[in-house]
């Protein structure tokens, strides 16, 4: 099918189907809406399908200003971890 279809060729193509066809033609067109808006918002849409939540901000390069050493991180996590998996009976 060539790229020089034009809206009159859809139309006419439509017209000639039976009516109760047109449901399965609306659905196809709002799955090709649908298609597009997907491929405009890339981004958006791996945020959505990784989390249930809505993403409000970015968070990257938060912290770029403040002195983190790896010693920082290591005691940080050290501390987090202790008492990991004991059990208060």
């Amino acid at each position: 099918m060539s790229s020089d279809v034009t809206y009159q060729d859809v139309k006419s193509k439509v017209d000639e189907l039976p009516p109760d066809y047109l449901s399965k033609v609306l659905e196809y067109i709002e799955f090709l809406m649908h298609k597009h808006e997907e491929a405009e918002e890339p981004e958006q849409r791996v945020a959505e399908e990784q989390t249930p939540y809505r993403v409000v901000a970015k968070l990257g390069g938060i912290l770029k200003d403040y002195p983190i050493s790896e010693q920082d991180i290591a005691e940080a996590r050290k501390e987090m971890s202790k008492g990991f998996g004991e059990i208060d009976l």
